[in-house]
C-alpha cells in the first residue's frame, strides 16, 4: 500500500506541476495583452507567482501534518485552483468592463502600482493555493520517516519537471494551435485528474485503515461488537435490555484485551536493535541524490524557458 501510495504521489505531483506552469504562461501572456508590455507584465506574472507560492507554504503546509486525511486535503486545495482560476476564462471581458473605468490613471504617475495589483487578483489567489500542495501531497505519501528526505526530494523535482514540460507544451503545442481558452481547459482538465485521483486515493487509505482497525475488525480479521448492544450478547450472552452489567466497565475491559492482544511482543534489545537497523537500511535504498539532480536540471528547464 505504501508502494503504491509513493507512486501514485510521483505521478499527481508530475502532473500538478505540469498544470501550474501553463497557468502562469497563460497568465503572463493575458497580462500583456490587456496591460501592455511583455516585459512589465511578465515580471509581474513572476512576482506574484512565488510571493504566492510561498504565502501558501507558510499558511497551508504546516497543516498538511496535522491533518488526519493528507489525501483529501491535496484534492480539495487542487480543486480549489481549478474554482480559482476558472474566472480567467472570461478575462478578457473582465478587462473590458474594469479598465474604462480606470481610464487615464492607468497610464499617469500610479499606473504601474495599478498594473502590479490587477496582475496580483489574477496570479496571487490560485499561487496561494498551489504553495499548499507539496506538503499535502508530501504528508500523504511519506508514510516512513527513514525515507521521507528521498521521498520529499522526488516529489519536488518531478514537480519541477512537469512545470517545465507545461512551459514547453502550452508555448510550443497547445497556445499556437488550440489558442488561450481551449489551453486553460487544458490545464483545468489536468488540475480535474489529480483531484479526483487524490479523491480516489483518500477513500481507498480511508476503507483500508478501517480494515485493519482492530477496533472494528479485531487483530486477525474477525468481526467484533460495533455497539453497546452487541457488546453485551457478546459479553454476557443476553440482550442488551436484559443485562443489569454497566456497559463502561466492559467496553473498557474489552478495548483493553483487544488492544494487548494485538500488541506485538517485545523484541530482545539485539533483535530490535538489528530489525530498527534492517528497516533504516532498506528504506535507504533509493538515496535522495538522483532526486535533487533531477531538480537542479528541471529547475534550469524552467528559467531557461522563461527566458
Amino acid at each position: 500500500m505504501r508502494l503504491f501510495s509513493t507512486r501514485v504521489a510521483n505521478g499527481l505531483a508530475l502532473v500538478s506541476g505540469f498544470a501550474a506552469l501553463q497557468y502562469e504562461v497563460l497568465w503572463a501572456r493575458q497580462l500583456s495583452e490587456l496591460l501592455g508590455g511583455s516585459v512589465t507584465a511578465g515580471a509581474w506574472t513572476v512576482a506574484w507567482f512565488f510571493v504566492g507560492l510561498s504565502l501558501g507554504a507558510w499558511r497551508l503546509g504546516p497543516g498538511a501534518d496535522r491533518t488526519a486525511r493528507p489525501w483529501r486535503r491535496f484534492a480539495v486545495i487542487e480543486a480549489g485552483i481549478v474554482v480559482v482560476v476558472l474566472p480567467t476564462l472570461w478575462l478578457d471581458e473582465l478587462a473590458g468592463l474594469v479598465l474604462p473605468l480606470l481610464g487615464e490613471a492607468l497610464w499617469g504617475p500610479a499606473g504601474g502600482a495599478i498594473k502590479a495589483a490587477l496582475a496580483g487578483l489574477v496570479v496571487l489567489p490560485p499561487a496561494v493555493l498551489m504553495g499548499g500542495t507539496l506538503p499535502a501531497l508530501g504528508a500523504a505519501a511519506i508514510t516512513a520517516p527513514a525515507s521521507a528526505g528521498a521521498q520529499r526530494a522526488w516529489l519536488y523535482g518531478l514537480n519541477t519537471l512537469g512545470g517545465a514540460a507545461g512551459i514547453a507544451f502550452i508555448s510550443f503545442v497547445s497556445l499556437p494551435e488550440l489558442g488561450i481558452q481551449r489551453s486553460y481547459l487544458i490545464a483545468m482538465g489536468c488540475g480535474l485528474f489529480v483531484t479526483v485521483t487524490a479523491w480516489a486515493c483518500g477513500r481507498r487509505d480511508r476503507a483500508r485503515a478501517r480494515m485493519h482497525d482492530p477496533l472494528v475488525h479485531g487483530c486477525h480479521g474477525q468481526a467484533e461488537p460495533r455497539n453497546e448492544a452487541e457488546l453485551a450478547r457478546a459479553v454476557t450472552g443476553k440482550a442488551h435490555g436484559q443485562t443489569s452489567l454497566p456497559m463502561a466497565p466492559l467496553m473498557e475491559s474489552h478495548l483493553s484485551q483487544q488492544q494487548s492482544s494485538c500488541t506485538p511482543r517485545a523484541q530482545p534489545t539485539g533483535q530490535l536493535a538489528a530489525g530498527a537497523a534492517g528497516t533504516v537500511d532498506a528504506e535507504s535504498t533509493c538515496p535522495p541524490y538522483a532526486a535533487l539532480l533531477l531538480s537542479a536540471v528541471s529547475g534550469y528547464g524552467v528559467l531557461a524557458a522563461e527566458v
